[in-house]
């Protein structure tokens, strides 16, 4: 059984990690983290390691002895002290590509892919370090970019030198290719962060049966985010004042509650796939681990988080998001809702009811001088109910006869027709009517719709 490293210099362990692509431009003291969680496995001499076609769940580092990568016969590649195999594992459990097998009695640290969420959902500096990573690439991409056109004008300017510039322009393309390679495969690493981010769908079907979600991002990763949370009844108690001071009277049990919430943060692609992170792992702790499950105030905590990560009261840092919340008391049949810019719209008797979100979004900006508070409405459910929280890519996509947008008029005709019918089938529905929609025009922005009734 493995057991947790005790023996090895934890300077060691993080150098090591230092030189791990995913980890390169993550912090010393986050990388300090990630070391204390490694554990130590001994294997003798042929000894097979990761069998191909078995999930991938598990990074390896080499302490000391050697390994092939093969596939029966054909050797890939030896690797010895200090080599890393396995990282892309930590975030994509596809099928492994080739056998690994032990050369002789070797020593190896492993890192668990369950581990290593637990420790990158506490420390958000882990997904800045990877999108600092997507960063570097791109720039020198531009730089790439940029000699590619001088390498041009030099092949007009230069007739007799066309030959030998044709092959280093050849050349250029090929490393440029190279690059937009790396940069797309970096991306596609950051949408497994996301999606690891994000619950699954099967989750939300667990607690909500009749629902539906469906998440079109514009781009590989998104700007748009579900998020869900179902929580366990918690002791109430109420302090009392006696003469030996101030007692907590125990009231009995909260009841459990489910709340889902469909955000847009500011822009698309990696910056807003970078803010969702962000307000994922907020959520998760305002709501799991400080017990928050009024509407508002999960608004409010989070607005002040977001300014906090992102120095809004000592810097020009304006971004932020739009967002509609949901507290869902099945006991009591209610739902309680807070928005920021973001509605909430219910179907009750065929008839379409919308109330706004605030005028503020999360975060955006710093010159208030006063605490930023978010209205909760609490809507009692004793009736037929469907619910609709979206963010405002739907309605802002251009398409149709006349190349316009959808707008919300012809959104809200759309969900009163459907709103009677399975909830699977909405969601198909919703998806046709967007493509068919925008027909040969890009998608202009993220989109998010999240329908669901109380049984």
């Amino acid at each position: 059984m493995p057991e947790p490293v005790k023996d090895i210099d934890l300077a060691e362990k993080v150098a090591i990690l230092k030189t791990v692509k995913v980890f390169a431009e993550t912090d010393q003291d986050v990388l300090v983290n990630i070391a204390k969680v490694l554990t130590e496995e001994h294997h003798p001499k042929d000894s097979l390691i990761i069998k191909k076609g078995d999930p991938g769940e598990s990074m390896y580092i080499i302490v000391d002895g050697a390994v092939r990568v093969h596939d029966g016969g054909y050797t890939f590649v030896v690797l010895r002290n200090r080599n890393v195999f396995g990282e892309y594992a930590l975030l994509d459990t596809k099928p492994r590509s080739a056998d690994v097998t032990t050369l002789r009695r070797t020593r190896l640290w492993k890192l668990n892919q369950d581990v290593f969420y637990k420790v990158m959902m506490n420390h958000i500096q882990i997904m800045r370090g990877i999108l600092r990573v997507l960063i570097r690439r791109s720039r020198n991409h531009n730089v790439l970019e940029e000699e590619l056109v001088q390498q041009k004008k030099s092949i007009e300017a230069q007739n007799e030198e066309i030959t030998t510039i044709n092959s280093s322009l050849e050349l250029k393309n090929a490393i440029i290719e190279e690059k937009n390679y790396q940069i797309q495969d970096s991306i596609l690493y950051a949408k497994h962060i996301q999606t690891a981010m994000v619950p699954t769908l099967e989750d939300v079907k667990s607690a909500l049966p009749n629902s539906f979600i469906f998440w079109q991002p514009k781009d590989i990763v998104s700007g748009d985010f579900y998020w869900y949370a179902k929580t366990v009844p918690r002791p109430i108690y109420e302090e009392t004042q006696t003469f030996e001071g101030i007692q907590k009277i125990f009231k009995g049990f909260d009841t459990e509650k489910v709340i889902i919430t469909a955000v847009d943060c500011t822009g698309h692609g990696v910056p807003g796939a970078f803010m969702s992170m962000l307000g994922a792992n907020a959520l998760n702790r305002i709501v799991e681990l400080e017990g928050i499950t009024e509407p508002d105030l999960v608004l409010h905590h989070l607005h002040k988080s977001v300014q906090n990560a992102l120095r809004q009261r000592t810097s020009e840092n304006r971004d932020g998001m739009d967002m509609a919340l949901c507290v869902i008391d099945k006991e009591q049949r209610t739902v309680a809702f807070s928005g920021a810019k973001s509605p909430l719209f219910y179907i009750q008797n065929n008839e379409l009811h919308q109330i706004k979100g605030g005028m503020m979004p999360i975060g955006g900006h710093h010159w208030e001088d006063h605490e930023r508070m978010f209205a909760k409405h609490t809507i009692k459910v004793d009736q037929p109910t469907v619910f609709y929280i979206f963010s405002d890519g739907y309605r802002d996509q251009f398409g149709g006869p006349r190349e316009k947008k959808f707008m919300l008029k012809q959104f809200k005709e759309l969900l009163l027709e459907i709103h009677l019918l399975p909830f699977d089938e909405q969601h198909d529905i919703l998806e046709k009517k967007l493509n068919d929609w925008r027909g040969y025009i890009p998608q202009t922005d993220d989109v998010i719709v999240i329908g669901f009734k109380i049984d």
